[in-house]
């Protein structure tokens, strides 16, 4: 099967994004092999788009879709453009146009998140950042100015996650549990990048015990796999690819590390609604349209934490009208309810007025 060539102008970036990232990676910070060229870049990165834009087919019977290094040259244009970022492989050098850091991770951020905007269903700003400013890499690579590597590194380890699930392809890495000082070497085979408040995680099968787990992004500290090489054995059909549906997944206890699904049902009113739903990477319904400023809708979660946030943000804009555990026979760690809370008819709002008298208590001068 031949598709026509011509690309729309977000495939064109996404292109373009995969492209430099994973160029940046193997010819600036961390350069491979001698051998490698920029037309097996080309190769490499056009599979990769390619098998994501048809997830459900199996790799050897990907569409033939010819882009040609003009064409890429104009996207890549049009990325630095978009994004202010420009890569250049033969000086080895990034251009941010801005000389202040905090300028460059700014950039970093909407690049990313536009990346991420486009493959996953939920995610969020917070996370996004957590991960920039938090993910640090085993020795200091051959970045000549390292300081911009790590939110590049973030995007790169974001892309080949994807890859390597689309692709079947095991990895090999160096990881540090959360609240950890020890590193240990893990061999995964990725099947899910998702978000997990407040962590971008990567969800892979632990080789070791075959095992399904999730790891945050930011506790990754090297990746030891050579992913251009790898990927190319994928490109000529020596790897396999493991179905996983996420959703199904979730229904796993081990997934929520025993945390309980809730259901919370709010009134939100004003033009609360709306920023909710533009601002908030939330799975949500909406139950009814009570009025143009008026919505009641119900979300589903198992951290009651966050759904405490919307109550302290949206303050007399938002009413917690229905609380329901959906698995009341789970056990709840370190993510329990206040245990004076347990019983209560809305135990979220038992925890609201728990926190604001705290509040109230160490900052008397304080209005809630």
């Amino acid at each position: 099967m031949v598709e026509s060539s011509r690309i729309d102008f977000q495939q064109q970036l996404l292109l373009a994004i995969e492209y430099t990232v994973i160029g940046w990676y193997h010819f600036i910070h961390r350069p491979g092999s001698k051998s490698a060229s920029m037309s097996d870049l080309l190769d490499l990165a056009v599979f990769t788009w390619k098998a994501h834009e048809h997830p459900d087919l199996p790799l050897s019977e990907l569409p033939e879709k010819s882009i040609s290094e003009t064409s890429i040259k104009g996207y890549r244009s049009a990325l630095a453009e978009t994004f202010q970022i420009q890569f250049d492989f033969q000086s080895k050098y990034v251009d941010f146009f801005s000389s202040d850091p905090a300028v460059q991770l700014q950039r970093l951020r909407v690049l990313t998140g536009y990346y991420l905007n486009t493959r996953l269903r939920v995610f969020c700003d917070d996370a996004l950042c957590l991960l920039l400013t938090n993910l640090q890499e085993e020795g200091p690579g051959e970045d000549p100015e390292f300081r911009r590597a790590p939110g590049l590194l973030a995007l790169y380890y974001i892309i080949v996650f994807h890859a390597a699930a689309r692709m079947g392809i095991p990895l090999d890495l160096r990881y540090r549990p959360v609240m950890s000082r020890e590193v240990t070497d893990r061999r995964l085979v990725p099947l899910s990048v998702v978000h997990r408040s407040p962590y971008l995680d990567l969800v892979a099968r632990d080789k070791k015990d075959n095992r399904i787990k999730q790891f945050p992004i930011s506790s990754i500290v090297s990746l030891k796999s050579h992913f251009w090489t790898e990927a190319f054995k994928a490109m000529a059909g020596q790897a396999g690819r493991e179905p996983f549906d996420y959703e199904s997944y979730k229904k796993d206890p081990e997934y929520r590390f025993l945390r309980p699904l809730r259901r919370y049902r709010f009134r939100m009113t004003g033009y609360t609604f709306n920023h909710f739903s533009q601002s908030h990477r939330k799975e949500w319904t909406l139950v009814e349209k009570e009025s143009p400023t008026s919505y009641v809708l119900d979300i589903v979660d198992d951290d009651w934490r966050s759904m405490l946030a919307l109550l302290f943000e949206y303050g007399k804009f938002i009413q917690l009208l229905e609380e329901e555990s959906l698995q009341p026979n789970a056990i709840e760690g370190s993510n329990s309810l206040p245990r004076e809370c347990e019983q209560e008819k809305f135990p979220l709002l038992c925890a609201f007025r728990k926190r604001v008298e705290e509040l109230r208590q160490s900052n008397p001068d304080l209005v809630l």
